[in-house]
Order: C-alpha cells, then structure tokens, then sequence
C-alpha cells in the first residue's frame, strides 16, 4: 500500500518528498521490494542526481537481478552520460526480462546507431514501431528507418 501510495505521488515535485518517505517505509517492511528502490532512483534521476539514481538502480538489481525498469533506466543513465557502448547490454537485459518493452527497443536502437552499428538499430526500430504505432516517437522511429 505504501509503494502504491507512493507511485501515485512521486512524479509531482511537489509530492516528491512524500513519495520519497514512502518508499523508503515500504523498503523498511519489505527490504526485496526492488521496484522501490527503481522508483526512488527515478526521483533522484529526475532530481539531477544520476549518481545516486545510479546507486538505487543497481541496488534494486541485486535484490531482484531480472527487474526490467531498472536495467532499462541503467541503459538511459549511460546513453545520457554518453556511453552508449555501456548501455547496450542493460537494453538487452531489460528486453530479456520484457520482450514488449517499447522504450527499451528504442533507446537500444539508439544505443547502436551511435556506436556506429545502424544495421544492428533498423529490426528494433521496426520492433518499437510495432509495440508504439502512433506519436511523436514513433515518427522518430520511422524517420530512423
């Protein structure tokens, strides 16, 4: 109830710190809750503080090694530090774990064309497009292609 609680609250800066203390009660009665520990790095992410984002996603990744959200956000940590060789292997690994998770096909496909890979980028433009066939990223998509 309290993660719920939560998730309802922590992308308003202005709940952001409510959000926070309820997470971190969940956490206190149930440690393996890893998607806690996703979320509060999504606020720190949101908050400018990658290196602690960072810090809570992989702590959620040694409770719950399979957890898509924070291997996909460990990607876009490193695709947005400009490593994207480094992120190519949490895009899989969230796509492993989530074989329908657009943003990941995406941000994996990006990943590629900046390592210079673009061959490697057009099957998971097609896959982001066939998961997301309308909006704004989706025309992203499709101009990639």
């Amino acid at each position: 109830d309290l993660y719920l609680r939560a998730s309802e609250l922590d992308e308003d800066p202005a709940t952001m710190n409510e959000a926070i203390a309820l997470y971190e009660k969940a956490i206190e009665l149930d440690p393996w809750l890893a998607i806690a520990h996703t979320n509060l790095g999504n606020i720190a992410f949101r908050r400018q503080d990658a290196e602690k984002a960072e810090t809570h996603y992989q702590h959620a990744l040694s409770i719950d090694d399979r957890q898509p959200e924070a291997k996909y956000n460990l990607g876009y940590l490193m695709l947005e530090r400009g490593e994207p060789e480094k992120s190519i292997a949490y895009f899989l690994g969230a796509l492993e774990a989530e074989p329908h998770f657009a943003d990941a096909y995406f941000n994996l496909a990006m990943a590629y064309e900046q390592v210079g890979e673009p061959e490697k980028a057009r099957p998971l433009w097609q896959s982001y497009i066939a998961l997301e066939p309308h909006g704004t990223w989706t025309d992203i998509a499709r101009r990639h292609l």
